[in-house]
């Protein structure tokens, strides 16, 4: 066993037969342990995506996870395995399948994984296409309030004759539209 981003004083306590690897920003170094490891396990209680999974999954290695956030959709069938929150024992049986199983039966999925799902070209892809797609978006409900500015502008005579009272009914719709798309734009 292995324990990667200890410090020294956890090292010093670690049983003689788990070895504790300090903190790394060496890409190198991390997908040399990746690609090392029979599997890789992340038993975190909060994970925002499991980016840990995913490096994982790049070097060819499959995991074992905690049923909790952000793992569970990250783990296939065919990439690892995701065990009750606690639960060393399915923890331990899940390692032991993948161990007897051989990880190099899981490698391929692994990598397939990850490249069709978070290739830099595809995300950049997506990124960029929804992006585009939101500005879109914005460009035909913002024309759509500038035509409602310039029908006023074009009316304003109109206004002079109107009452106060539907003149102010006329701005509080067109400001409920605004308002409706400022909301829009902070919910996107």
């Amino acid at each position: 066993i292995v324990l990667v981003g200890v410090n020294e004083s956890v090292k010093r306590i670690l049983p003689h037969n788990i070895y504790g690897v300090n903190r790394t920003n060496s890409h190198d170094e991390l997908a040399a342990l990746y690609s090392r490891a029979d599997v890789v396990t992340s038993f975190s209680s909060a994970e925002t995506f499991g980016l840990t999974v995913i490096e994982s999954y790049a070097c060819g290695t499959p995991v074992v996870v905690y049923d909790n956030s952000a793992h569970p959709f990250l783990v296939a069938e065919d990439t690892g395995y995701v065990v009750p929150n606690g639960s060393y024992k399915a923890a331990y049986q899940a390692i032991q399948q993948i161990r007897q199983k051989v990880k190099i039966q899981y490698s391929k999925s692994c990598r397939k994984f990850v490249l069709e799902r978070y290739d830099k070209d595809i995300v950049y892809y997506e990124i960029v296409s929804g992006t585009l797609d939101w500005l879109n978006d914005f460009e035909y409900r913002y024309s759509a309030f500038e035509d409602d500015i310039d029908y006023a502008i074009e009316k304003k005579d109109k206004f002079s004759s109107m009452s106060q009272e539907n003149v102010n009914k006329f701005l509080n719709e067109k400001l409920s539209n605004f308002i409706k798309l400022a909301s829009w734009l902070n919910s996107t």
